[in-house]
């Protein structure tokens, strides 16, 4: 029983890591504005939309609280199904596949996924992200 446990957990992990060098999905929660057809990745019409337009948002000036009450107000959810909250947003926000880069147990594939934002847009977001963090120590 515990080999047979062992040997299985071992053969799951193996088929993960080899799904991961093709870069297809290994399970959990899906990032909103992406959908897995055979565990490939696309981009979902309906939901990338919605993540181009809070990075454009953020971009544009607005914080990470008033983007969460415009998306809550119009009773959009999170790839989970809930309201967004700072933390969801800011993970959102920071989530490199969105730039089309794949990654796995810390391994970074570029071009591994579809991507939904630019990297112009992606960085500038970042850098208004990290900005508005040093803010916070300051005052």
């Amino acid at each position: 029983e515990a080999y047979y446990s062992a040997e299985l957990s071992q053969k799951i992990r193996r088929g993960m890591d080899i799904n991961a060098e093709k870069c297809l999905c290994t399970g959990g929660n899906i990032a909103l504005g992406y959908k897995v057809i055979d565990k490939q990745f696309y981009v979902d019409e309906a939901t990338a939309p919605i993540v181009q337009r809070v990075f454009e948002l953020h971009a544009n000036g607005k914080t990470v609280t008033e983007i969460c009450d415009i998306l809550n107000a119009e009773g959009i959810k999170t790839s989970r199904g809930v309201e967004f909250n700072k933390n969801s947003l800011r993970k959102m926000l920071q989530n490199k596949r969105y730039i089309g880069i794949y990654t796995y147990k810390g391994k970074e594939t570029p071009n591994g996924i579809p991507r939904i934002i630019d990297d112009d847009l992606f960085y500038k977001v970042a850098q208004r992200m990290e900005t508005n963090k040093r803010k916070l120590y300051f005052f």
